[in-house]
């Protein structure tokens, strides 16, 4: 998992540095490597070069360069995915943080309880979106090896399912099968059952209503009475850690 710490204050990006290196001693994770940038342009230079982060500490105000809210637009074009934890003294930024789907906001100084509480949730992501797992797939005239990141939603017609995936090729693959047989194929932490003829992959989730969820893709699929606590607490177990209320 790489991580991007940016903040004109070297002191406060040190702290979190500092914070990033105990929680992997803790854990005994080493497959975390980190950059660390005192300004925003410098940043985006990275950026620039292909570099793709997972989880990003962006301070808020810059003097005189793009602000990390403008920053943070422009990380969610490249990486719809990406993790972004805002750390600021100017808590009246916090409303405007969030339209960037921001996981938390962190006001300096920081705590490593909070800094760990964004880690676990983030890595926990990127291991899922990382994984090499795959299901298998048939009908008639194939067999589909077809890896859970790459599954974007599964739509039932009848009595069969439509696989809608991130592929160029193939990207819809029909089989014979009932919504719940497959559904206990597929890991229940990103996978879940929001309508009668809709499972979505919650990595692929852009945004979640009592009636309705949008993917990544602006395909939208209902979310019936039956299965919205479900929906809404797994999202929140991905994405929020389960805490928010």
């Amino acid at each position: 998992m790489r991580i991007l710490i940016c903040d004109d204050e070297i002191h406060y990006a040190n702290a979190i540095k500092e914070s990033i290196d105990r929680w992997k001693k803790q854990t005994g994770n080493n497959s975390i490597a980190y950059d660390v940038f005192k300004s925003s342009e410098d940043m985006l230079d990275s950026l620039s070069s292909h570099t793709i982060y997972d989880l990003v500490f962006l301070d808020i105000q810059f003097p005189a360069e793009l602000s990390g809210l403008q920053v943070a637009t422009q990380l969610r074009m490249l990486n719809d995915q990406v993790v972004i934890v805002f750390v600021s003294n100017y808590d009246e930024y916090a409303i405007d943080g969030y339209k960037v789907n921001a996981l938390r906001f962190l006001a300096k100084p920081v705590s490593d309880v909070q800094v760990f509480e964004c880690l676990n949730i983030a890595y926990r992501q990127w291991q899922i979106a990382s994984s090499g797992s795959f299901i298998i797939l048939e009908n008639k005239q194939q067999i589909y090896r077809v890896a859970y990141k790459s599954i974007v939603y599964i739509e039932s017609r009848a009595h069969y399912l439509s696989i809608h995936t991130v592929n160029d090729e193939n990207s819809i693959i029909t089989i014979r099968k009932k919504i719940g047989e497959l559904l206990k194929d597929l890991p229940p932490d990103i996978f879940v059952q929001c309508h009668q003829s809709y499972i979505v992959n919650l990595l692929y989730v852009q945004r979640l209503t009592r009636t309705s969820v949008t993917l990544t893709n602006n395909q939208e699929a209902p979310i019936s009475l039956k299965f919205r606590d479900t929906v809404f607490h797994q999202f929140k177990l991905l994405y929020q850690g389960g805490n928010i209320k």
